[in-house]
């Protein structure tokens, strides 16, 4: 969890740097708003990298191996 609460740290700090730029007239809000959803998917890239989800199992999912 640490890892995550540092990696989230870092976020922050990016995306208040983008939020500055935001407020300029000199920027170009389209592809401030891309590299901003790039980054955004890339800090969700790397947290999932380190929670390592996995997919469950569903009620009708079969079980034991057997044929019904």
């Amino acid at each position: 969890m640490a890892r995550v609460n540092g990696c989230k740290l870092a976020e922050e700090a990016v995306l208040r740097v983008l939020d500055e730029l935001a407020g300029r007239d000199d920027v170009d809000k389209r592809w401030l708003s891309i590299g901003r959803t790039a980054i955004e998917q890339g800090f969700m890239a790397v947290n999932r990298s380190i929670f390592r989800p996995e997919r469950i199992a569903l009620p009708d999912d079969v079980t034991g191996g057997g044929s019904s």
